[in-house]
This record gives structure tokens, C-alpha cells and sequence, in this order.
């Protein structure tokens, strides 16, 4: 995932001429600090800024998110759903990617304004789609009106509470059934962007430290047995991450379109030399520990990982939104003749 800045002086710019139209909208402090830097980043679409004060419509709460979902992801979102009553191009992107589904019918009432608590599920689907959900308390009850929100919003307003993404008014109210406005929504989407993002950066840095513990740890079970230690190839860790991708597909040594796992070296133009694959899945907590212990209990594994054929690795590891980590030891060793 990547984020989305603009030059130094063109922020500097914006937040000179925004912050007077924000000032009066902040959804907490330093509100109008985070709304000036929304649109800095690019999270707020043009003309929005003029009319912060404004009530955020529900169509327009979408053309919000979408910048935040597509700033995350760093492409735009080829999703779409199409709804009888409009054929507004970011209802249509929510839609497909299942964030939004209306209001029943096949209705969306684009033009109805955005309650707290329909901002409150969408944040909570857009953190799940982009991002491990936290846990949160079930309970509405730790809400002073908890009773007032709607059954189908519960869920996730527990959640976005517990995530810091709704501001909660004094006395530990959530308002469920207020509107917002233009300027409030982009706060809450830019401390949701600032959430996603930082979860992203985590993901990635523990991601980086178990691929390079496991190889340390399958180097040493080789030179326990007598066996040379792999070198770490960083075409063939692509490799392999391209395979543990595919394993949240198909967690199978065959790969989504049926083709063997082998196929995925000409992607990245490699040749088929002697090669091998382990696969294993777990859940984030269950490290490189957990999987090089599966492999040595497998012959065909531990035959891989301590075989004398094999010179260099490759290691993917994949992380759904649940948590779940899939992972793929790709070894190639030179032709044999």
C-alpha cells in the first residue's frame, strides 16, 4: 500500500486556504488541523472544502471514502454495482467492493443525508477490507445512548469507537442517529487513512522480520545436518510471495488457474531448474517457529529444507484481513545433469 502526498508547498497552501472554512466543523481537537491535511493528501475531492459546514449527503460520503480506499491501495478500485437510483461513479465503486449495499431494493438514496452510525458501519468495512479488524467491545452499552442505535450498526460502532475513528461527545455519547457534515466526515476518513496505513506498515515490518528469522532458522536446522546454507534470492522471494498469495485462493501446490506451482519462476522469467515449494498456514501469533516445525515434521518438507540440491530461497509470507498468514518456502538448486 502506498500513500498519496503532495509537495510541501502545495500542503502548505491548501492548509492556508482551508483551515478558515474547516475551523468551525472540527469533529475533535485539532480537528480543523486534520481536515486541512485530508486535503493536502488528496483525501477530499474538489469543491468539498468550500462547503465543510454543510451535511455530508450519502453520495458524497462515498466520494470521500473512495479517495481514502484508493489513496490506500494506491490504483483506483475496478469494482462496481450498479443501483437504480443513481449512477454516481464512487457509489458504484463501494458497491462492488461490498462497503455500501444501499438501502434495499436496489436503492441507494444518494442524495439522503449520512448518519453517525451509517458512517460508523462504513468505516468499519472499509477498516476490514484494508486491514486486520480490531477486536472491539460487542456491547453498545459502554455508549451512554448505546440503546438508540440501530441493531444493524451496533457491531461496528463498538468498533470504530475502539478504533479512535468516531469522535465520542462528552459524556460518552455516540449520537448514532446525527448527521454529519462534509468537514467532520473527512476527519473521521483521515484518522481511519492514518489507521489502515499504520496497520499496513506493521503488517509489513513484522512480515520482513519473520521472513528473515525463518530463513535464519532453516540455515541453521541445514548446517545442524551438514548441509550448506541457503542463499536469499529477492527474485525468487517474489516468487514465493506471489505463491502465498495465491495459497489464500487455493491452498493447494497447484496454483489458482490449475497450472503447477513451478509455472510461477516464468512469471518473473526464470527457468524451471530443480525446485521445490513448502506451504504452510497459520495464524499471525504461530511465527516462523510454528512453521519450519510443520516442515520438519513432513518427509517431502524436510527433504526440502535440509536437501543438498537446493542453493537458494525464496520466502513469502501473505497476511489476510483476518490475520491469517500464509506461507511459501520456494528452493531452487542448479540443473542436475
Amino acid at each position: 500500500m502506498k500513500r498519496v502526498y503532495r509537495s510541501a508547498a502545495a500542503a502548505l497552501l491548501c492548509a492556508a486556504l482551508i483551515l478558515p472554512a474547516f475551523a468551525a466543523v472540527a469533529d475533535s481537537p485539532g480537528g480543523a488541523e486534520e481536515l486541512a491535511r485530508a486535503v493536502s493528501l488528496g483525501l477530499v475531492p474538489d469543491g468539498f472544502e468550500a462547503r465543510a459546514q454543510q451535511p455530508v449527503t450519502r453520495g458524497e460520503f462515498c466520494a470521500l471514502t473512495v479517495a481514502v480506499y484508493e489513496g490506500i491501495i494506491g490504483e483506483d478500485t475496478m469494482a462496481r454495482r450498479e443501483f437504480a437510483d443513481t449512477d454516481d461513479l464512487n457509489v458504484q465503486k463501494l458497491g462492488g467492493t461490498g462497503i455500501v449495499a444501499g438501502v434495499g431494493g436496489n436503492l441507494f438514496a444518494p442524495e439522503g443525508t449520512m448518519t453517525r452510525e451509517q458512517a460508523g458501519v462504513i468505516c468499519w468495512k472499509l477498516f476490514d477490507d484494508l486491514c486486520c479488524l480490531p477486536d472491539g467491545d460487542e456491547s453498545v452499552y459502554t455508549y451512554a445512548d448505546g440503546p438508540a442505535a440501530s441493531p444493524w450498526a451496533r457491531d461496528a460502532i463498538a468498533h470504530s469507537k475502539v478504533a479512535g475513528v468516531m469522535a465520542v461527545a462528552e459524556g460518552g455519547a455516540f449520537r448514532p442517529k446525527e448527521t454529519l457534515s462534509i468537514g467532520e466526515s473527512a476527519a473521521v476518513l483521515l484518522r481511519l487513512y492514518d489507521m489502515i496505513t499504520e496497520c499496513s506498515e506493521h503488517e509489513t515490518t513484522l512480515l520482513i522480520e519473520y521472513t528473515a528469522r525463518l530463513l535464519r532458522m532453516i540455515n541453521a536446522a541445514r548446517a545442524e545436518a551438514g548441509a550448506d546454507p541457503l542463499a536469499a534470492d529477492p527474485l525468487l522471494h517474489a516468487v514465493a510471495l506471489l505463491r502465498a498469495v495465491e495459497l489464500h485462493e487455493n491452498f493447494s501446490h497447484a496454483r489458482p488457474d490449475g497450472r503447477g506451482y513451478a509455472t510461477a519462476l516464468e512469471d518473473f522469467g526464470l527457468g524451471h531448474t530443480v525446485h521445490g515449494e513448502n506451504l504452510f498456514g497459520g495464524w499471525d501469533k504461530e511465527g516462523p517457529d510454528k512453521a519450519l516445525a510443520f516442515w520438519m515434521g513432513e518427509e517431502h518438507y524436510v527433504n526440502n529444507v535440509l536437501g543438498r540440491r537446493f542453493t537458494e530461497a525464496g520466502i513469502g509470507i501473505h497476511m489476510d484481513h483476518d490475520g491469517y498468514l500464509y506461507w511459501v518456502l520456494f528452493l531452487l538448486g542448479p540443473d542436475q545433469e
